[in-house]
């Protein structure tokens, strides 16, 4: 269960013990499971609009579909749609009904971060945390539990139902629904190792995500008996912890986009920019013998193939001639007098602050991640 980013409260739950790949056969869902999942999605969609993107929504049916295959219960059925929102927000209903926000699919940066909140969701659904939810707080009737379900999973202001279930209630509830987190965790981990996607994807988001809470100061702000989630920071640990136990590779580069240099044509101007961290690093021109965009991925290239070398900073430095950019020795970038009317300068001043660009990203990027 995620809520909505202005609470910044985060996706995944705590995982606080070592997990193995290997998950117990789970039952399949009942008839009172998907009855439940309907009504609370009816009550869902009469608050927020669906994604009308074909595309869109198709690429998230897919990948949702593909993680249900390496489910141990393979005869539910899950439906999953996109709600046209921009909160960084996802959730999942009882009876595999799994909702995800267009604005969480904005700030995932490739399809394995995408999965990773994807699995943790379909985790809910799969152990069938809404039922456990429901055990917790009876007797209610359907269509009060529909709303009180809507309302936890989507975000949505929880005092609303706490008015009519009590504090004490509620307080039950949510702290109930933080070792379902836990357990979404872990399940949602090994779906991820099972699957064809990257495993590291479940870490970086949430790195994201603690960063937010902690530039937001969000995290030194105890909720209480409305607190549903573990911390974000505690989590990110945790889960780097569970991806080492796991073995697994941790390169942030192979799932994040703004960790690799890319290409990107200038509107309007035959020129390729080069990206770094979301920041133009240098725009270079065609050099009468390579095309802009050429020269461009041939840069990237080599920044890419160094990056997943663990380049540093301190390996990125101008050379001698000043117009040649190095990066551990190796000619990356050879700034021409095109590049330099591109930019209304001289090459050796475009070279040196192309250097610097670098440089910072790189610098801050080992800030970000030993800090």
């Amino acid at each position: 269960m995620f809520t909505k980013a202005s609470r910044f409260v985060p996706i995944f739950g705590a995982l606080l013990m070592v997990m193995s790949i290997a998950v117990p056969a789970r039952a399949e869902f009942s008839k009172d499971e998907i009855k439940m999942g309907e009504e609370a999605a009816k009550e869902v969609e009469k608050e927020s609009k669906l994604c009308k993107d074909e595309a869109l929504t198709k690429r998230v049916s897919d990948i949702g579909q593909s993680l249900v295959k390496s489910l141990n219960s393979p005869k539910d059925v899950y439906v999953f749609k996109v709600l046209d929102e921009k909160d960084v927000n996802a959730f999942a209903l009882p009876g595999g009904f799994v909702y995800v926000y267009k604005g969480l699919i904005d700030s995932a940066e490739s399809d394995d971060e995408l999965a990773g909140v994807m699995a943790h969701e379909i985790t809910h659904a799969d152990h069938h945390h809404a039922k456990k939810i429901m055990k917790k707080s009876q007797p209610w009737d359907l269509a009060t539990m529909a709303v009180l379900l809507a309302g936890i999973f989507s975000g949505k202001d929880i005092t609303a139902p706490a008015q009519v279930i009590g504090v004490l209630q509620t307080s039950k509830i949510n702290g109930y629904t933080i070792d379902l987190e836990k357990d979404a965790d872990a399940g949602g981990m090994n779906l991820m190792l099972k699957s064809k996607y990257n495993a590291v994807g479940m870490l970086t988001f949430m790195e994201r995500l603690a960063r937010t809470e902690q530039h937001s100061g969000s995290s030194a702000v105890d909720l209480g008996i409305f607190r549903t989630h573990p911390w974000s920071a505690d989590r990110a640990i945790a889960l780097r912890n569970a991806l080492e136990k796991a073995g697994v590779d941790i390169n942030r580069r192979a799932v994040m986009k703004s960790l690799r240099v890319t290409v990107e044509p200038v509107k309007d101007v035959d020129a390729a920019a080069l990206v770094m961290d979301n920041k133009t690093v240098i725009t270079l021109a065609p050099d009468g013998k390579t095309a802009a965009l050429d020269r461009g991925k041939a840069a990237a290239q080599q920044l890419n193939d160094l990056l997943n070398k663990d380049l540093s900073a301190r390996e990125v430095y101008v050379a001698k001639n000043g117009t040649d950019i190095v990066a551990r020795n190796r000619v990356v970038i050879s700034v021409n007098d095109a590049d330099a009317r591109l930019a209304k300068s001289t090459p050796a001043a475009v070279a040196a602050e192309a250097r610097k660009k670098v440089f910072n990203v790189l610098l801050s990027e080992y800030l970000r991640l030993n800090t």
